[in-house]
């Protein structure tokens, strides 16, 4: 049941600060992603829920509101999108403030001006609750405890992440362009610098098929990661996320948020880097249907990394991680023949990397049996082949 709260307002000296606005049970008064954040409302009577996808069949209950409750109060102030729908439970009798009466209504209105200032900061304080530990109760009565800042920066990295002296060398300006996306679960626009292809020279190709350009790293591009809700995925798959899971998504990402700056167009910082990778992989099972390949790439890019950073000991246990979900997806995923081919050839080096050369052998054979793979990746898994026969004598 909705909490009641009691906010006394003084209808006589709001002249046209605001107006009151009444809405039938079953009204939207808010929309999910509407751009026009022009105003916010306070509930006079009536009781009104908060939704994700309202209508859909993903939809997402996340509160209730009775009377004396603010929303879209956020939107108004931060000038963002919607990120939830507002629906009315009932009769709804609220009071609409605009963006250009905001301040008079507030400056006339101390009490409900303490109530707004009450809500915000129970927000943060349950928001930093979560970040210290506490336990919190969630809408369906369980306990949600989250571990204290040093424990969760822990568990988000593997054991014995450190820091490193590695520092991360910004592309040449000519090879990169400013892009935007949308976050599929809280609406922000974000604007990353994206790798020019068309300008892009490759240097060399390392055995595993990581590409190295002239003034450029892409490994630096392959992540975005929401500044706000902290929803990461690989740069071309952002905005192709599925929703379904947003309530999970949200609770396993909770305990991170405010841990990094994630508001840069350039991530620079190397912890942050890492962490963007890091969340990409822990929300790719909730983003997409068939999600080992995608985990798998994420994986093989943070022990690369770990191996610019010169930490050969967890560029081998992310590498070991890359190496079982790429088996796993192998067996389990269909996968165009070019990916196909090129699953192969890595799961063959990963095995390599971590000691398993008859696997390795056994997957380079693959490769060069292969009418469709290509003359380049056949030659290639033949060359490496005779040096695995070789190692294993």
């Amino acid at each position: 049941m909705a909490e009641r709260k009691i906010i006394v307002i003084d209808l006589r000296k709001l002249k046209d600060a605001s107006q009151v606005s009444r809405f039938t049970a079953g009204t939207v008064i808010i929309c999910e992603g509407d751009p026009d954040v022009s105003s916010m409302y306070i509930t006079l009577q009536g009781n009104v829920s908060v939704y994700k996808h309202f209508g859909q069949p993903n939809q997402i209950k996340l509160a209730t509101l009775a009377a004396g409750s603010f929303f879209g109060e956020m939107s108004l102030f931060l000038n963002q999108r919607r990120t939830a729908d507002v629906v009315a439970d009932e009769t709804v009798t609220a009071l609409k403030i605009n963006s250009n009466n905001a301040y008079e209504f507030f400056e006339t209105q101390p009490e409900a001006t303490y109530s707004l200032i009450r809500t915000l900061c129970t927000r943060v304080d349950d928001f930093n609750k979560r970040l210290a530990g506490e336990s919190l109760n969630t809408n369906d009565g369980t306990a949600n405890t989250v571990n204290a800042e040093g424990t969760v920066i822990e568990k988000l990295f593997l054991p014995g992440h450190k820091a490193y002296d590695f520092k991360i060398k910004p592309p040449r300006p000519d090879t990169v362009y400013p892009k935007k996306y949308e976050c599929p679960f809280c609406l922000k626009v974000i604007e990353k610098d994206t790798p020019r292809q068309s300008i892009m020279h490759v240097l060399k190709t390392d055995t595993d098929l990581r590409t190295h350009y002239d003034g450029m790293e892409p490994l630096y591009f392959e992540v975005v990661t929401c500044p706000s809700c902290y929803m990461s995925a690989v740069a071309a798959q952002f905005e192709k996320a599925s929703t379904a899971r947003e309530k999970d998504l949200f609770e396993i990402l909770a305990p991170y948020r405010g841990r990094f700056d994630f508001s840069g167009k350039l991530i620079t910082d190397l912890d942050t880097m890492f962490a963007g990778l890091y969340l990409a992989a822990l929300c790719a099972p909730y983003c997409y249907p068939k999600s080992d390949a995608v985990t798998a790439r994420l994986w093989h890019r943070i022990s690369w990394l770990y191996g610019d950073c010169g930490d050969t000991e967890l560029q081998a246990v992310a590498g070991k991680n890359a190496l079982d979900l790429y088996i796993k997806s192998y067996q389990g995923e269909d996968h165009q023949e070019e990916q196909t081919v090129r699953i192969q050839l890595i799961i063959a080096e990963l095995s390599c990397v971590c000691g398993d050369l008859k696997n390795a052998a056994e997957f380079f054979i693959k490769v060069k049996s292969n009418r469709k793979a290509g003359a380049v990746y056949q030659r290639l898994a033949e060359d490496r082949l005779e040096e695995v026969k070789a190692a294993r004598r």
